[in-house]
């Protein structure tokens, strides 16, 4: 059975994480995976980087330039390689892959199209919504609040299937060691740290902590502040670093491989996201035993209930748009709160332990596998017997 994946992404985000992993499962199970990415991916680059010779004949990078979702040239191109790769199920990752891969399946006459929502935004305009349902035999929403979204949408019921993104509980344990990131930093051992791991982008509200930080320092002095992740955002983050007067509280690492052991190093992880699927740092986070403090948005609150793996704040706008003020006042009160009770921190962080169990890579992998020969099944059985 060939499978091929479709992303217009570039850089190294959540859904490429999960992208890779799904497609690395498929892989080791004997599928045949072509990925399907733009010249240059982080994703390409990973993949070829694989050492497992093994993978090699399963796992097939096909780059094809695709500038914008109306590239009528990818279309036809991307058509060509499902037809001359013999592709049975189409599965698109991306919103722009969505309408490319839709066009190009009907056209090579692919048996079965399914589509990844990551994200919790509204689909818009008519064309979206409809460009989501056209070929499409079914969505995979990343959580509920994804599904929920589509639903008010206008999406079909039946056309839903909610499979949670997995994390790798085997890359992701708590009996990491810590202290890299303390010697990285030149930090005694017991200095407190905070964290925040995403894209620097404005709806993952990075900005908010920092506006948080100098009513933090007021209790904690010694605690610093750690954002770990690269974005369009990171120059005004850094100018709003400097006005603050913080750069000896707030480092801004860039982009990181090392998450397990800076994971390891942070007392609280905070999810500043005020529009979220189903966000993955959260959950690598719970597998290590570390509490975290979110804002209260999308698919955060179907892994944390509050007071009991972490604690969530309700999200704010002001009538201005930007943050409430009281919102800042929450969230520094919540960090300053669980900074000062280290039990507190044990507690939660065993608790998250125990509930992300229900998340590993192996469920989310099994159950993608199911849905592909569940429909196959209905739509071309033929295939299925071999």
């Amino acid at each position: 059975m060939n499978i091929a994946h479709i992303t217009t992404e570039v850089s190294w985000r959540g859904g490429e994480v999960q992208l890779l992993y799904l497609s690395l499962g498929l892989a080791r199970k004997g599928y045949t995976n072509f990925l399907i990415t733009q010249p240059g991916s982080a994703l390409a680059n990973r993949v070829e980087a694989l050492e497992e010779p093994s993978l090699k004949p399963h796992l097939k990078i096909v780059t094809l330039s695709m500038r914008g979702e109306w590239d009528v040239q990818a279309v036809f191109r991307m058509a060509q390689i499902l037809r001359q790769e013999q592709v049975h199920i189409l599965h698109m990752h991306t919103a722009h892959a969505v309408t490319l891969g839709s066009l190009a399946g009907k056209i090579a006459q692919i048996p079965v199209c399914i589509l990844s929502r990551r994200v919790q935004f509204p689909l818009g305009s008519w064309l979206s919504r409809f460009k989501y349902q056209w070929g499409i035999d079914k969505i995979i929403a990343v959580s509920s609040e994804v599904r929920n979204q589509l639903l008010r949408d206008g999406i079909e019921e039946d056309k839903i299937i909610v499979i949670p993104s997995g994390v790798d509980l085997v890359r992701f344990n708590p009996h990491i060691p810590s202290g890299r990131l303390h010697r990285e930093l030149k930090l005694p051992e017991n200095t407190l740290l905070v964290g925040v791991i995403g894209y620097l982008s404005p709806e993952k509200g990075q900005s908010l902590l920092i506006q948080a930080v100098p009513e933090i320092l007021k209790q904690v002095p010694e605690v610093k502040v750690i954002l770990v992740g690269d974005g369009p955002l990171r120059p005004a983050l850094q100018s709003q670093i400097d006005t603050l007067g913080l750069n000896q509280t707030v480092y801004l690492l860039g982009f990181r491989s090392d998450i397990p052991e800076i994971l390891a190093d942070l007392d609280i992880l905070l999810s500043t996201s005020f529009s979220e699927g189903s966000p993955g740092t959260v959950k690598e986070a719970m597998a290590l035993g570390k509490p975290v403090l979110a804002l209260d948005a999308g698919g955060v609150r179907e892994l944390i209930t509050n007071g009991v793996e972490g604690i969530l704040i309700p999200y704010r706008e002001s009538a201005k748009g930007g943050f409430h003020k009281e919102l800042v006042q929450e969230l520094a009160a919540a960090v300053i709160s669980l900074l000062k009770d280290k039990k507190k921190r044990q507690h939660m962080g065993q608790a998250a332990i125990k509930r992300i169990q229900a998340y590993g890579m192996d469920k989310m992998i099994e159950r993608t596998e199911a849905l592909y020969r569940e429909i196959l099944r209905k739509k071309s059985p033929a295939l299925l017997e071999w």
